[in-house]
């Protein structure tokens, strides 16, 4: 089970969040949250999440962050301070007071007690007399600022787009439905595979790069997917890595033959981090559907008597 590192304290909205083993819950006013959650603000959904150390984080809409040790680490947090001075033998000796039948405001020493403060000044002051005379002040001098030199950085002739877009879509290998004979599908928004084949989701960089582009990825089941997460698939975050002068790269997602026979089923796929030595990556982060398609057929069998 994942540690748990604080709690929901504010929330509007709807806002959910996607647990290590890919199971996700929508988020109410004093939920726990725990280490490697991915939290997800849903259209004009806030949430206000209070450490255990007290320290705070605030969402805003349609925002997803991973609560890794980046954002907090339980090893390091600081949850409390101790008490100056020594108090157990002041509150023994309130207690004994108290069995007494003393009135221990009476026994003990009032708070913040000490002598008065005395004047000790041996300056007898001055007087102002004003005098009606005028004068012009002159201070200070003349200066000029610093002039700062002009560099010229390198730009990256293959990244000429300083900001690229990475975004996921589905595809589905050669003779399954909806695939449209493989290959990169941008214009697809879904995946599909026969059960027991992986679902394959092509994760795509808007802009070639001169580096390597590293894409986490959380597969789970949303609200409205109907496969379970474990069972039907592997649900967990992957990480893709987009190769230097490569403008794609694939993901695929390993699904179970259960030998039940059931109406197909759906999960998701969403891009969470892009990160590249080459610079900035904004991402795409509404999630790409996959669909287990079941190709068990029923039996009937015929019994007579």
């Amino acid at each position: 089970m994942a540690q748990q590192i604080g709690m929901v304290k504010n929330i509007t909205g709807t806002v959910s969040a996607t647990g290590a083993d890919g199971t996700q819950r929508i988020l109410f006013e004093g939920d726990v949250v725990a280490a490697d959650d991915v939290i997800s603000s849903n259209g004009d959904g806030r949430v206000e999440i209070s450490f255990s150390d007290g320290t705070t984080l605030e969402m805003g809409p349609n925002a997803l962050i991973v609560l890794d040790k980046s954002i907090f680490d339980p090893a390091t947090a600081v949850t409390g301070t101790p008490a100056a001075g020594n108090t157990d033998a002041t509150v023994a000796a309130l207690q004994r007071a108290i069995l007494a039948g003393q009135d221990p405001t009476q026994v003990a020493e009032a708070p913040a007690t000490g002598p008065g403060a005395e004047s000790e000044s041996l300056d007898p002051g001055f007087t102002v007399r004003m005098t009606n005379q005028k004068v012009t002040p002159i201070s200070g001098f003349d200066t000029s600022g610093v002039t700062p030199d002009t560099f010229l950085l390198p730009q990256d002739e293959l990244l000429q787009n300083p900001f690229p877009l990475v975004s996921i879509t589905g595809s589905s290998p050669p003779g399954t439905p909806g695939g449209g004979g493989g290959g990169s599908t941008s214009a697809l928004s879904t995946g599909s595979a026969i059960e027991g084949n992986p679902v394959i989701f092509d994760i795509n960089l808007s802009t070639i790069s001169a580096g390597d582009t590293t894409v986490t990825v959380n597969v789970f089941s949303s609200p409205g997917d109907t496969a379970t997460p474990g069972v039907d698939y592997t649900s967990q975050l992957y990480t893709v890595i987009i190769p230097a002068g490569q403008s794609s790269a694939q993901l695929g997602v390993d699904t179970v033959a259960d030998g039940i026979h059931e109406p197909n089923e759906t999960f998701s796929a969403q891009i969470l981090t892009a990160t590249n030595s080459a610079g900035t990556i904004n991402i795409n982060s509404t999630p790409a559907t996959g669909t287990i398609i079941d190709n068990d057929t029923p039996t009937v069998t015929v019994t007579g008597t």
